[in-house]
């Protein structure tokens, strides 16, 4: 009777783990969104944070959370109003190597490369990236991306990621960004060190990305 009631209660928790599975792969079903309209598809969210296109093409960045801060995904949707056409596809970089939620995200006009989605992404362990990303030929492509995202007990830089300057404003110089800020870490003895990361890329037209330039301090691994 005992062995009959586990394997009862265990077969229960699987068909629960089948139909819960099936439930959050569901959430980021194209053809449910375009059925049901953004606003009932977003609705399945503990919450969603939309990043509209500036110029006004008839898509937004969402961020979708799955569980608050801790669990996310970036959605890029083109829609006229409730009426959702179909996703925007993300560069397989972004879905091999992003993190498990969207910390920050927002549109910012660069000289010479246009309107680019920036990203910081986070692990669970509350480490992450920025990446950047422009909207092209109907999909969304990298520009960049690398390690700025730390806050943790172990490790972290202020504010929790590495602070952005956009040196864009010169038309006499070339497009350039700097990432900066302090990373602090506390190694096996509980002892605290600080060094100061100071990044420079600069953007090459020719290939389309953001390059790092030689010199820049970096985030160690």
């Amino acid at each position: 009777m005992l062995l009959r009631s586990s394997i009862s209660g265990f077969l229960m928790l699987l068909v629960w783990a089948s139909l819960t599975c099936f439930g959050q792969e569901n959430l980021l079903d194209e053809a449910r969104w375009k059925s049901e309209g953004l606003t009932r598809a977003t609705n399945s969210f503990v919450s969603v944070t939309r990043a509209p296109h500036p110029e006004g093409e008839k898509v937004s960045a969402l961020h979708c959370e799955r569980e608050a801060r801790w669990w996310g995904d970036l959605v890029v949707v083109k829609h006229d109003g409730d009426a959702v056409f179909g996703f925007v596809s993300l560069p397989a970089d972004y879905l091999e190597d992003a993190g498990h939620y969207v910390r920050d995200f927002y549109w910012r006009e660069i000289r010479e490369v246009g309107w680019v989605l920036h990203v910081f992404t986070s692990t669970h362990r509350r480490n992450g990236s920025l990446w950047l990303l422009e909207l092209k030929d109907g999909q969304m492509r990298s520009l960049m991306h690398t390690r700025a995202v730390a806050q943790n007990d172990e490790r972290w830089f202020d504010h929790g990621q590495l602070q952005i300057e956009h040196m864009d404003g010169d038309a006499s110089k070339p497009v350039m960004l700097r990432l900066h800020g302090t990373e602090h870490r506390v190694d096996e003895i509980g002892r605290t060190s600080s060094a100061k990361v100071d990044q420079r890329w600069l953007w090459d037209a020719a290939k389309r990305q953001f390059v790092p330039m030689t010199g820049s301090q970096v985030p160690s691994k």
